[in-house]
């Protein structure tokens, strides 16, 4: 019996170092998945700071479309403000060309015809001014001469009277 409580003992021996290499081996395996575990658990970590910068990135975004919206939206009322202003200047200027077609237009074919003759009598008054300018240029013309005659006859006389004191 002791053999065979000796081969019993030996097989339950080599059972548990069979099971001490399997659990060691079991162990070492597990290690190995912790290892694995770990650097999946490091990569998930390095995605969870991504995708939390990602997320940061993503709310600065919509922060500035939220800017940028809102200024289109003052952009869009003073778009719509201007096209009123337009409108309103359209009218008016529309106004003024009604204004100026019609009473503008009128008023100055009054004041030409005024004008013209206002020039009809200038002419009139010019033609006799510059009879009178003629005359004046004549009678001027006529003086010198006479001057000039006189001068003459004078020169003339002064011979004369030379020539007749030594004749004498």
């Amino acid at each position: 019996m002791s053999e065979s409580v000796n081969a019993i003992l030996l097989a339950i021996n080599n059972i548990g170092k069979t099971m001490e290499q399997g659990f060691q081996e079991s162990n070492r395996r597990f290690d190995e998945i912790d290892v694995r575990f770990e650097k999946i658990e490091e990569k998930l970590e390095e995605h969870d700071a991504r995708f939390e910068r990602i997320e940061e990135k993503l709310e600065e975004h919509d922060a500035e479309f939220k800017r940028i919206n809102k200024k289109l939206e003052e952009h869009d009322d003073q778009f719509k403000e201007n096209a009123d202003i337009f409108k309103s200047l359209n009218k008016r200027i529309t106004n003024m060309e009604l204004l100026l077609e019609n009473e503008v237009t009128r008023n100055i074919t009054i004041i030409a015809e005024g004008h013209q003759l206002l020039m009809d009598k200038l002419d009139e008054a010019l033609k006799i001014t510059h009879k009178e300018e003629i005359n004046n240029i004549k009678i001027n013309s006529l003086r010198e001469k006479v001057r000039k005659n006189t001068e003459d006859i004078e020169g003339l006389q002064d011979k004369v009277k030379g020539i007749e004191s030594l004749v004498l």
